[in-house]
């Protein structure tokens, strides 16, 4: 494929303003209309707003057809493939499975729910559809010399394989990968006549990279790649390990049977090209380390370079979120724009803390988890009360939440939790029952009438013995909306208003309709489910600061931004740690054609050394 069409922003270059002016530039001679009917394919939601917003900044004109990988389907004119099943209750079909591979063998849970488990084998057959790795070349794997649990594994995976295959069900990544087949075949008979460029992939993951080798091979197909290190020797190029930056490049630069200076420059240039000529050698493999030792001599003037580079070595997480939110601080009070990007979601929840104090509200891109949200606190405190025993710390903080007794009569409720605090305090009880609080009540008519309302609203006692998930479920809703009405109401007061509240009833109606592929669950089990269930993002209506964003690792390349603050650069976080899997092992994934920590680690690499080309950076 000699004749491939392979462009790159230059590293350390702002990627959507540089893709624009290389867009704009390479189809302005053309008429409008070729402009508006062209399609950019870019690698996420945030790199589609922000290539609109950067090509919206230029000239007016028809803008093109943008939209992000997952959303390919609309190109294709074939029938598509039919629906995927449902991530929820494929996974609790699995938890089922995972369920009797655990009676089998307890050593692998570890302490993890079937449900956890079976979360793990999703992801993995997300990940084996991705990269176009079948069940055979797992059953091909030779384990003789490794230990006999992983051929445990590999046959309860083959089992897997028939289970999938018996009702013709499709994970929804292996439907994405017929879609993008699909799309590939069609393009191979009936190419087509507007240009198709794909924007801001590196081509880590295999369904992803099957389409930008589809496009670089069309006669009106540009693939411009994110932070190419033109600068980089060409022998070293063969050399790069999986844990370099450069890696996923070299790695479609020789599948598409081309030399790295046959990639073609877009437009962009680095804002300090002295520094990322520093950072390129800093990052050279272990194999060729001694080219420090030549190349170091004549690299630029260290001091000039990285003049705009400040290092702050934190005493702790706390004291790092202080230093970065009087960072944002002082760029805003200067007029600048400042961007946090960090894979760090504690430290980003701290930062956003210490921001409050002088009215700063951050444009986080990932918000916050729905499971730290009013309703999802709320949901989580109600699964894990033990109606029989009943600890006074839990009622009370329960009593207090801030969506309980919204739909009326929240004031009466709080003098009342009020007085119990204060009874039990005095008394030392540690827990409260039914007939504790009896006692308390005593012969006061306004004290029984609430008391009434809470224990009828309380969940009933747990089952000792597992019991259906809906039942379970619809003890916990029942008695959420119960305590959100009120003493005075009906209905389910604030419990699914605003943007976290019909997030969460969606998620819940959801596990709803799943819910009869579930075995019988117990305890444990339901609040592993219902936690999982409420990891959605939730994003809050409050209009955030313009100039203020949070973002995660993966958006490096979207962002633009006069202060770059890269946090979170510790072990275990920046590059991430290993996610261990339970069911292959480090060099049995390598041999399947996986992904690998290595890779994840020059994943990770290369959002640092895009995101460190900003005007000014803090590490």
């Amino acid at each position: 494929m000699a004749d491939a069409r392979l462009f790159a922003v230059p590293l350390g270059a702002p990627y959507p303003g540089a893709f624009a002016e290389g867009f704009i530039a390479r189809f302005h001679s053309a008429a409008p209309e070729i402009m508006a009917r062209a399609t950019i394919i870019a690698n996420s939601g945030a790199m589609v707003r922000a290539i609109k917003g950067a090509l919206a900044d230029h000239q007016p004109l028809l803008l093109p057809r943008i939209l992000p990988v997952s959303d390919v389907e609309a190109l294709l004119s074939a029938p598509a493939p039919p629906p995927a099943i449902d991530p929820i209750r494929l996974r609790l079909e699995l938890a089922q499975l995972t369920a009797k591979r655990i009676a089998a063998d307890p050593t692998m849970a570890h302490g993890s729910t079937a449900f956890d488990i079976a979360g793990s084998l999703l992801r993995l057959l997300s990940e084996m559809a991705s990269e176009g790795v079948a069940f055979d070349t797992l059953a091909a794997l030779d384990v003789s010399g490794h230990s006999e649990y992983w051929e445990r594994n590999l046959a309860f995976i083959a089992l897997i394989e028939r289970f999938l295959g018996s009702d013709g069900a499709l994970e929804p990544e292996a439907r994405q990968r017929i879609v993008v087949d699909r799309l590939v075949e069609q393009w191979r008979t009936d190419p087509p006549d507007q240009p198709i460029v794909i924007a801001g992939s590196t081509g880590s993951r295999g369904t992803t990279r099957r389409l930008i080798e589809a496009v670089a091979s069309l006669k009106n197909g540009y693939v411009v790649l994110p932070g190419f290190d033109a600068a980089m020797p060409d022998a070293l190029w063969p050399k790069l390990t999986e844990d370099h930056p450069q890696q996923r490049f070299a790695a479609l630069i020789e599948a598409l049977g081309l030399k790295p200076g046959a990639v073609q420059h877009w437009a962009g240039a680095p804002v300090s090209p002295d520094r990322q000529q520093i950072l390129s050698l800093a990052l050279r493999p272990p194999p060729v380390t001694d080219q420090w030792v030549r190349e170091g001599p004549s690299l630029p003037n260290l001091g000039t370079a990285l003049s705009d580079v400040t290092l702050v070595e934190a005493a702790n997480p706390q004291a790092e979120a202080v230093a970065i939110a009087l960072g944002m601080r002082a760029a805003v009070e200067e007029a600048r724009t400042v961007a946090l990007i960090t894979p760090d979601r504690t430290l980003t929840r701290r930062v956003t803390a210490a921001l409050d104090r002088w009215g700063i509200e951050p444009d986080d891109s990932a918000g916050r988890p729905l499971a730290l949200s009013a309703p999802g606190r709320l949901i989580r405190q109600i699964s894990t009360l033990n109606r029989q025993k009943m600890p006074t710390a839990e009622v009370l903080s329960l009593l207090k939440h801030p969506l309980v007794a919204t739909g009326g009569g929240r004031g009466q409720h709080l003098l009342m939790t009020r007085e119990v605090e204060i009874w039990a305090r005095q008394r030392g009880h540690p827990f409260l029952s039914a007939e504790r609080l009896a006692s308390w009540a005593d012969d006061a008519s306004d004290r029984h009438v609430w008391l009434s309302w809470l224990l009828r609203a309380l969940p009933p006692e747990t089952p000792n013995a597992p019991e259906p998930l809906d039942q379970a479920l619809e003890r916990t809703l029942s008695a959420a909306e119960a305590l959100a009405a009120g003493p005075d109401a009906t209905g389910s007061g604030a419990l699914w208003e605003e943007e976290a509240g019909h997030l969460a009833r969606a998620r819940m109606d959801a596990l709803r309709a799943a819910a009869d592929a579930a075995a019988h669950v117990n305890q444990r089990e339901f609040t592993a489910i219902l936690n999982a269930m409420l990891q959605d993002e939730v994003r809050s209506a409050v209009l955030p600061h313009a100039d203020v964003q949070i973002r995660g690792t993966l958006e490096a390349r979207s962002v633009t931004a006069d202060v770059v603050i890269l946090a979170g650069l510790n072990e275990k976080s920046w590059p991430p740690d290993d996610d261990h899997d339970p069911w292959l092992n480090r060099a049995l994934r390598r041999r399947a054609g996986l992904l690998t920590a290595d890779r994840r680690t020059g994943l990770s690499a290369h959002d640092f050394e895009q995101a460190f080309g900003a005007p000014e950076v803090w590490l």
